[in-house]
């Protein structure tokens, strides 16, 4: 995110990705997937609004062969930009800072998880359980990639403490009214122990109505993670991380979830912006593991 003082940023990213399953599976095979990401953010001054608040929006392009549905059959994901070929605006928001409170009110169309169960440390690993925990992912219509939907969401921070807290639409790809299809509700607390230690708890329900089947069913669930740095920048460092999640209710899939994981930043004195990732997941179904 551009600093506050930045009057207009635009931003374009394009990435793509072959995935090749060799044995297994649904079948070996070769997929391609790109994606391209494109936006711009200005702040609220530029167009008369307030002091202190920003204005973003995004649009998403995405071509994928499905991996994971026609070559690999994996539940948690192989490629985290693995989705159905479609053009469409991806965020679209409005944020406000205030000078006398450390608080922060967003509202639009949200990625949730930019925001909520983040694991900054797995996020170059392509696996999607390391972007979001499917303990939350599989169990209720979590607003996320690829489509997020209408929300509202505040942080409120004091030193090395924070509280977020945010309403969802409770069917994301539903954008013809917020909240028309329930609510999913997500609160998390943040907390700095040591300057190299960050420990993340959070609570979510989903009183959702997407499901015709279900429209009473409510499903909560909680999740947890901490990350770890040991070592200094100018010896060497390296970041742990685990983060664990539970749920339950009436349209469960997956009750517990793990992920875990080491982070290297600049393993070569030669090459300072490389750096190596390896993790662990496992979603934990009603009847086994995935």
């Amino acid at each position: 995110m551009p600093a506050q003082g930045t009057p207009f940023y635009i931003n374009t990213n394009l990435a793509f990705e072959s995935v090749s399953n060799l044995q297994g599976g649904l079948k070996a095979g070769t997929s391609y997937d790109g994606l391209l990401n494109a936006g711009f953010a200005m702040n609220g001054t530029v167009i008369g609004l307030p002091e202190g608040g920003r204005f973003r929006v995004t649009a998403v392009a995405i071509t994928s062969g499905l991996p994971d549905n026609n070559l690999i059959g994996d539940f948690q994901g192989a490629s985290n930009i693995e989705a159905q070929n479609d053009v469409h605006v991806y965020d679209m928001w409005y944020r406000q800072d205030f000078d006398t409170l450390p608080l922060r009110l967003r509202f639009g169309i949200i990625d949730a998880n930019a925001y909520f169960n983040v694991t900054n440390s797995a996020g170059e690993l392509l696996n999607s359980s390391f972007g979001i925990t499917p303990a939350l992912s599989a169990n209720a219509p979590f607003s996320l990639y690829p489509k997020p939907g209408y929300g509202m969401t505040a942080r409120y921070g004091i030193g090395k403490t924070e509280m977020l807290a945010g309403v969802f639409n409770g069917n994301s790809l539903d954008r013809s009214l917020p909240l028309d299809s329930g609510q999913f509700a997500v609160a998390e607390w943040q907390q700095g122990v040591t300057d190299s230690t960050l420990f993340k708890l959070g609570t979510w329900e989903c009183g959702c109505t997407s499901n015709p089947a279900l429209p009473d069913a409510n499903t909560r669930g909680a999740y947890t993670s901490i990350e770890h740095t040991v070592g200094s920048s100018t010896d060497g460092q390296y970041t742990l991380f685990l983060d664990v999640a539970a749920s339950n209710g009436a349209t469960t899939v997956v009750p517990r979830s793990f992920a875990m994981g080491v982070h290297y930043p600049s393993i070569f004195s030669s090459r300072p912006n490389d750096a190596l990732s390896a993790g662990l997941t496992q979603a934990q179904f009603q009847h086994g593991a995935a």
